[in-house]
């Protein structure tokens, strides 16, 4: 399983799409921080859906609700031990996790063009998510867990997966790769 998370913005919906197509797997979308539901919930939901395969690639799940909860005030915060616990089955699911990110100048720049990804997202706010996203990113590396980084704003999409197939594969389907 491959899950993409990042700031707003940073082209995680558009690698998601180009990493589905690559190796022709369904892709699910949890969304920003859930109403009255935790995303490990839709995140497992969603592996049920698809018989718990590891071909899948999801656009955030519970690692965006660290780091959007007190910003957007709306979700369900995470404990301690529900992180660790998603990081627990990131690691024992071998999956990897792609953190997607661009420089605060893009990141303000797309806002302009897109206009506002949620009302409580602004120009202002981006540097602190992405600031944030970072600190989590420390937290999944630290468990041990398969990260890779997408600097959007440096390399296109199509060209991130083709210089990362290998790592990517591997996500998809440890078992055919011989690595459980």
């Amino acid at each position: 399983m491959i899950l993409v998370e990042g700031c707003d913005l940073t082209g995680k919906s558009t690698l998601v799409k180009a990493i589905a197509r690559k190796f022709d797997i369904p892709r699910a979308f949890t969304g920003a921080p859930t109403e009255g539901r935790y995303e490990f919930d839709i995140a497992r939901e969603t592996l049920a859906r698809e018989k718990f395969r590891n071909d899948l690639v999801i656009d955030r799940a519970v690692l965006s609700n660290e780091v959007y909860f007190d910003l957007m005030h709306r979700g369900l915060r995470n404990t301690d031990a529900m992180f660790s616990r998603f990081l627990d089955f990131l690691y024992q699911t071998q999956s990897l996790v792609v953190f997607a990110q661009a420089n605060d100048d893009t990141l303000i720049k797309r806002y302009h063009w897109r206009g506002d990804p949620h009302p409580e997202i602004n120009v202002h706010s981006l540097p602190l998510i992405s600031a944030k996203y970072r600190k989590v990113m420390v937290r999944v590396m630290a468990a041990g867990v398969k990260s890779l980084t997408y600097q959007s704003d440096a390399t296109l999409a199509a060209d991130w997966i083709e210089r990362h197939s290998a790592e990517l594969s591997r996500a998809l389907n440890p078992l055919r790769a011989g690595t459980l």
